[in-house]
């Protein structure tokens, strides 16, 4: 490393341009439009660093500047247990929208009961008009009453927003969305005559679907919206002319770099695509006097940002690789040792890309963000180093009363049920015995 450079990994990204996604953008600008004669709901879905969040953001860019539409953005996280969450954010976007209207505006576009809404998000008392009719109203509520009357309120609402302009709702990370975003997004949507808005739900697929919100929308869909008004974009890797054209804006042609290279290893993935150009970019700045310069393997720009790591993400992501399934954060906390708090190594393991949350049954695991990840931390790994993390993950699963050959899922040699089955077996059977 060259003095007074930090870490690769605390570089910021290096900018990139959306390419290769000319349908998908259109595709995305064609369902604006069709929200205008009522609402659509987009689901935008692919596998993790495919570029969903780059794609989306460019389109509300263009949404914004040409056709002169309010976003309003939110993303899910799955450690947080607020209530409607999945929404939080565009309600935080949709008070500062509010705010930023003249008092005669804010007054024509409020709803009678707009108080019934400031129950559930307190945000827009922020709003000065909204918090004059709040001390009007009336705070003893039947809750379940409460709700039916927020839920119609914001539906009356956001169907006064979108009269004026176009309106977007966009959700990303939706696999870690709840049931009570998924109730009133249900209701917004709901027949006759919902808002004119646009849902986007943008989300990666997990092993054991999209999540408690997706599924709870795809279920009510068909009963709740007319023909037509919701369709799936899935995004899949990126042809090898596209993803030549993006490691080309980011590296240029001076001293020439065989793109081909960097293509062959990303595999279609623009995230691999920027990490692998990004160590090109480096190693050049570092001798800028060679007029050539070697591509790495992926697999080992992976190995080199994992060596990276402070030793407490390190070894959270190696029981996350032996583990090979998302892992229970109090599993994870069991398996390091009765003081330790992974949150803080998962916070750097989540930001750097290499792991993931993931909700599972009603409460948050962890999981590696991809199986090229996953690989070069198996191969890294020692016999004996392996060893003992199967001796703690399968300890901290008997401790919980889950069942251990859990653990067996993936393997680092040549036969998955020669090499780890009866050492998983093994450890859990000494250990539940004990």
């Amino acid at each position: 490393m060259r003095p007074g450079v930090p870490p690769a990994d605390d570089v910021p990204p290096l900018a990139a341009p959306v390419v290769g996604r000319d349908a998908e953008l259109a595709e995305l600008l064609e369902a604006l439009e069709r929200s205008r004669d009522g609402a659509f709901t987009l689901h935008v879905a692919g596998p993790s660093g495919i570029g969903k969040t780059a794609l989306v953001e460019t389109f509300t860019q263009r949404a914004t500047t040409e056709r002169g539409a309010l976003v309003l953005a939110a993303r899910c996280h799955p450690h947080e247990t607020i209530p409607f969450k999945a929404l939080d954010g565009a309600i935080d976007g949709l008070a500062r929208h509010l705010a930023s209207l003249g008092d005669d505006a804010v007054q024509q576009t409020l709803p009678d009961d707009i108080a019934s809404v400031r129950r559930i998000f307190p945000v827009l008392g922020r709003v000065p008009r909204i918090a004059r009719a709040v001390a009007h109203g009336n705070a003893d509520v039947d809750p379940a009453r409460g709700r039916r009357d927020a839920f119609a309120a914001l539906r009356q609402l956001l169907g006064r927003v979108a009269a004026v302009q176009p309106l977007v709702l966009w959700i990303g990370d939706a696999q870690g969305g709840d049931l009570d975003s998924a109730a009133l997004l249900g209701d917004l949507l709901r027949a006759p005559d919902p808002p004119r808005v646009l849902l986007l739900l943008s989300f990666r697929e997990e092993h054991d679907g999209p999540g408690a919100l997706i599924h709870a929308l795809r279920v009510a869909a068909a009963a709740q919206l007319r023909t037509g008004a919701e369709r799936v974009l899935q995004l899949g890797p990126l042809a090898p002319d596209d993803a030549a054209r993006l490691v080309h804006s980011l590296l240029g042609d001076e001293p020439p770099v065989p793109t081909e290279h960097i293509v062959r290893e990303a595999q279609g993935s623009p995230l691999f695509a920027l990490q692998v150009a990004r160590e090109v970019v480096e190693r050049r700045d570092a001798d800028g006097s060679r007029c050539d310069v070697v591509v790495p393997p992926l697999g080992s720009v992976i190995a080199a940002r994992i060596a990276r790591l402070p030793a407490p993400a390190r070894e959270v992501l190696d029981l996350l690789a032996i583990a090979g399934r998302p892992l229970d954060r109090d599993v994870a906390r069991r398996a390091l040792g009765v003081d330790a708090d992974p949150r803080p190594a998962l916070a750097l393991l989540h930001a750097r890309r290499f792991a993931r949350p993931v909700p599972v049954d009603g409460r948050v695991a962890d999981a590696i963000d991809h199986d090229r990840i996953l690989d070069a931390v198996l191969a890294s790994l020692a016999p004996e180093r392996r060893r003992t993390l199967h001796l703690a993950v399968a300890g901290a699963l008997a401790s919980v009363g889950l069942v251990a050959p859990l653990l067996v899922r993936r393997a680092c040699g040549s036969d998955p049920a020669r090499v780890m089955l009866p050492c998983s077996l093994a450890a859990a059977a000494l250990l539940l015995a004990s």
